[in-house]
């Protein structure tokens, strides 16, 4: 099933409450560029162009909550 823009929105606001707790600078920029990427691919879709974002709905799911599950570690982000 492909996404829909409302959804690329949430996971948008989701990678910025992420830059928000990053730990680190170069972290938080990542987020904030993800952000963008799915901030871009929403307007795409509500233009009726097929965003550059090539994750399925269930595979973008599962990086989403392997990405929460790990927010403890060391790691940063």
């Amino acid at each position: 099933m492909p996404i829909s823009a409302k959804e690329c929105r949430l996971i948008a606001a989701q990678c910025l409450r992420w830059a928000n707790r990053a730990r680190n600078d170069e972290h938080k920029k990542i987020m904030v560029d993800r952000a963008h990427h799915w901030m871009h691919a929403a307007e795409q879709l509500e233009q009726g162009a097929r965003p550059a974002t090539s994750f399925g709905k269930s595979r973008l799911q599962r990086r989403v909550r392997a990405h929460d599950a790990g927010l403890g570690n060391s790691r940063g982000l």
